[in-house]
């Protein structure tokens, strides 16, 4: 197995998005998110609202409310609970994914998702 050496990646203070969200990103106030479910729900692509975690038993945690399509077929579709269309524009230019990921298939976005949805722990490894 290969390593990655330095995987560019985030992390937010969900339990203080509500302090920032709007000062940084416009639009109204935010209501306090009491659960990671809470946050990942409202992330601005639904192919980014995704989380990981890994528990003390080695065990990795995914939530996807929206599932898992959009990441793995490589689809940019905002989410209307946080994203206008005009910031999901700028987003989409800023972020450029066809450059970055020129050979990433895309799909028809009418169809059903195939993919686990919700937050939930996956049983066994």
């Amino acid at each position: 197995m290969v390593a990655w050496p330095d995987p560019p990646w985030e992390a937010k203070n969900q339990a203080a998005v509500h302090t920032w969200y709007p000062a940084n990103f416009g639009g109204g106030p935010v209501a306090t998110l009491r659960t990671i479910a809470d946050a990942v729900v409202t992330w601005p692509e639904y192919a980014t609202a995704v989380a990981v975690r890994l528990d003390a038993h080695d065990q990795m945690g995914v939530c996807a409310p929206h599932g898992l399509d959009d990441l793995l077929d490589g689809v940019w579709r905002r989410n209307p609970t946080r994203v206008s269309p005009e910031i999901s524009r700028q987003r989409l230019a800023r972020h450029r994914p066809a450059e970055r990921w020129p050979r990433r298939p895309r799909r028809d976005l009418s169809q059903r998702s195939k993919h686990a949805e919700g937050c939930r722990r996956p049983r066994g490894r």
